[in-house]
């Protein structure tokens, strides 16, 4: 990889990657993190480094890993806490532990056998209660405990640290980190790119002059990939996701699935669409050395990615061309249970798992189809790779990665979600007409150049201008509260009077603005009603519009108070004090839910 001077320019300062741990098998999230920490270093021009937080005595193995696999190179530097901590002197009187004279807990050692982690185990949940860590000698340099409740779920971390100069306490792990990563940073402009969902809950609150913070947000945002705007939040995600304003940037890696937290959350200036990196070969390899009737897939053998529908779907292929084969590199549990269904559908000579591969990317090269069964991605770095080595991508459409990534019927092909006969007919297309594929092949390998390191480094480099151009707008509230709504009749309209209390640390008031609106409980279709703050409450001059349900289905309606401005969208339950039952709506009727809040059912 060369620098090259026409690229985006990225503002000087120090760039950090944030996630929990860098997992041994740097696949998905960690892969696209390394990528974007060394491009970056080598064609940005700036200083990344990786944070992990992991309880890991030393990183060595892990960087040489990444070194001789060319995932990073040595001036993308990878810092992590307890390795950090460890190599310091701890505080004079920090407690000193041997492992002959310690018969309440266990240890674990590092590499050379040396004392590392001393755990004492809760005889009620069965858990760790506390954890002492150690240098080589013994000697503590960080103490947790850990608090369970009755069912035995842990509910507190609290931390000593015998620092080099004093012995200082944290109230939680986010303590813990944050101060450690003041130690760490410079006096130059910082930007703060935290991957990791679990890190977000700890930097979110990260506020220091000069400092830009960004999340990525790599996978779905709802319980089980469900409904985009009704279902329910993961529980990893909701705090970052309910309090999206303490972000400079939110990020995410399609434009469909910025729509569908703009849908979800309302609208704001914070959020921002920037793919992964995955760069294309620089030549495109020639057609003729395609394997026509070959197709290769790099997956991992676990349900996610549903292997099983890839077979069922060869299994339609074979029976039109037996000629067309199918190589699947990949490791997991699924795989004695995927060579079973392998030989009930008949497709032992036909199908070849190969494994985990290292640099199994490169097949391909000489592959002219994949296919991508998952049940759920965000931005499938598989179809990148394939496409930008001219493989074509024949994908079902799910919610986010596909349809941004493949235009249909030109670089790849987009089938209806689970339809296997529809995919078996667009691999057959691709098997059956070379000038078609090889047209397509060509198409695809340009398109790719949308994912490469030069695309990538202006989407951030636009991203970081906007955030700096935010900042003088920037709301960071304090509270947000809205109390029982109060209804006045005029007519035939229904006002409302909701007040509210609205405090904030940073920002004006003058700035947010208020709507209301009636959302569908199932199809989350929604319809927003002007609304004006006079003094502390908020005034709907009509809460019942003509066209007030555009779905047309007998799902309950519930009414919400959405609070707007600048990077602040914030979607309030608006609460009611009574059923309000005598109020009734084109077959709708009024009544308050268990929780205290106003819908409208049929």
């Amino acid at each position: 990889m060369t620098n090259r001077m026409n690229h985006a320019q990225l503002p000087q300062g120090d760039y950090y990657m944030i996630t929990m741990q860098i997992a041994d098998s740097f696949g998905g999230l960690t892969a696209a993190m390394l990528e974007r920490a060394k491009t970056f270093v080598e064609i940005g021009g700036v200083k990344a480094t990786i944070l992990t937080f992991d309880a890991r005595p030393s990183y060595e193995v892990v960087r040489e890993r990444m070194l001789r696999e060319q995932r990073i190179t040595p001036a993308v530097a990878i810092l992590n806490l307890h390795e950090s901590l460890r190599s310091q002197v701890p505080a004079a009187g920090a407690p000193v532990f041997t492992s002959e004279g310690s018969t309440e807990g266990s240890w674990d050692v590092d590499d050379s056998g040396q004392p590392f982690c001393y755990t004492v185990v809760d005889q009620v949940s069965g858990q760790p209660a506390t954890l002492t860590f150690t240098t080589p000698e013994g000697v503590a340099y960080l103490h947790e405990e850990r608090g369970y409740n009755p069912k035995g779920e842990r509910v507190s971390r609290t931390f000593t640290r015998y620092s080099p100069h004093s012995v200082e306490s944290y109230a939680n792990a986010g303590d813990l980190y944050r101060a450690w990563f003041d130690e760490l940073r410079s006096e130059a402009a910082t930007f703060l790119i935290v991957d990791s969902k679990f890190s977000a809950t700890h930097f979110a609150h990260y506020e220091r002059p000069g400092t830009y913070k960004f999340h990525v947000q790599h996978g779905y945002h709802s319980v089980a990939a469900g409904h985009a705007i009704t279902a329910a939040l993961t529980p990893q995600r909701r705090p970052v996701l309910t309090r999206q304003e303490r972000w400079d940037g939110i990020i995410t890696l399609t434009e469909r699935n910025k729509q569908d937290l703009e849908n979800r959350f309302g609208p704001a200036n914070n959020r921002f669409v920037v793919s992964n990196i995955v760069p294309r070969v620089a030549e495109l390899p020639k057609y003729s050395q395609r394997g026509r009737k070959r197709g290769v897939m790099i997956a991992r053998l676990a349900p996610v990615k549903d292997i099983p529908l890839a077979l069922r779907i060869m299994k339609r292929v074979h029976d039109q061309d037996p000629a067309v084969t199918l190589d699947i590199y990949g490791g997991g549990p699924d795989h004695q249970a995927l060579l079973a269904t392998r030989a009930q559908l008949g497709l032992d000579g036909v199908v070849t798992f190969h494994g985990a591969v290292p640099g199994a990317a490169k097949h391909f090269d000489t592959a002219a189809f994949t296919l991508m069964t998952s049940k759920s991605e965000m931005q499938p770095l598989v179809v990148m790779e394939a496409m930008g080595r001219g493989c074509l991508p024949v994908a079902h459409d799910m919610r986010y990665g596909p349809r941004d990534l493949i235009t249909d019927g030109t670089t790849g092909f987009v089938v209806p979600l689970r339809d296997e006969s529809a995919a078996a007919q667009k691999v057959l297309a691709i098997t059956s007409r070379r000038f078609m594929a090889s047209r397509m092949s060509k198409a695809a390998w340009k398109q790719a150049e949308n994912f490469g390191h030069e695309a990538a480094l202006g989407q951030w480099a636009a991203v970081i201008a906007s955030a700096k151009a935010n900042e003088a707008g920037r709301i960071l509230p304090d509270t947000l509260k809205a109390s029982a709504v109060q209804l006045t009749e005029t007519g035939l309209a229904l006002g409302l009077r909701i007040p509210v209390r609205t405090t904030l640390i940073t920002g004006d008031v003058q700035d947010l603005s208020y709507t209301f609106l009636w959302m569908n409980r199932t199809s989350g279709a929604q319809q927003a009603i002007p609304a004006t703050r006079v003094g502390d409450e908020v005034l709907v001059d009509n809460a019942f519009p003509f066209e007030l349900d555009p779905t047309k289905n007998d799902e309950p309606l519930d009414a919400y108070l959405q609070i707007s401005g600048h990077n602040l969208s914030r979607r309030i339950r608006v609460p009611i004090d009574s059923n309000h039952d005598e109020i009734r709506f084109n077959d709708y009727t009024s009544y308050r839910t268990v929780n205290g809040y106003w819908s409208m059912k049929k």
